[in-house]
């Protein structure tokens, strides 16, 4: 049974910098009103905040790999508590739950990825959740219906 299959990926490093291209163009192709206090409009924040959220994506693609190896060696259960966070096993280490600048929590349970938004004075709160699918004996991934980051335009 196949997985995952292994496909040519840039390095992290030429994707964050892809992703910031993007979000700096992004942003400079929004509206350029201000309003008094060089304050930028709506759209401008939306479109930062937007780049910002990115990162969500990135940081689901270092778990993706593990998750499905504890799927795997959880016979494929995916209401089973073995895969998440801090869970360990052959050739699979999930983290602990852990947060970075932008994001309050990054999880993992029952085998789905649940990335939650938070910082000061830009994101608020939003989610972006992943959940395992099985088909044709491969994991998909798909985006969750209640993932609030859908609602708020940045996923």
């Amino acid at each position: 049974m196949t997985i995952f299959s292994q496909k040519q990926n840039p390095s992290r490093s030429v994707v964050l910098i892809l992703i910031t291209m993007s979000s700096l163009l992004a942003a400079g192709c929004g509206e350029r009103e201000t309003q008094p206090g060089n304050q930028v409009t709506q759209s401008v924040k939306r479109d930062l905040n937007r780049g910002r959220f990115t990162e969500a994506v990135l940081l689901t693609e270092s778990l993706k790999r593990d998750i499905a190896l504890c799927l795997e060696n959880a016979q494929f259960n995916i209401d089973s508590n073995d895969c998440n966070s801090g869970s360990r096993g052959p050739g699979y280490s999930i983290p602990q739950k852990y947060s970075t600048t932008y994001f309050d929590s990054v999880e993992v349970k029952l085998g789905s990825i649940i990335v939650t938004a938070g910082h000061k004075d830009t994101l608020n709160g939003e989610t972006y959740i992943l959940d395992p699918e099985f088909v044709n004996n491969q994991i998909i991934w798909k985006l969750a219906d209640d993932s609030t980051c859908i609602k708020a335009g940045y996923c």
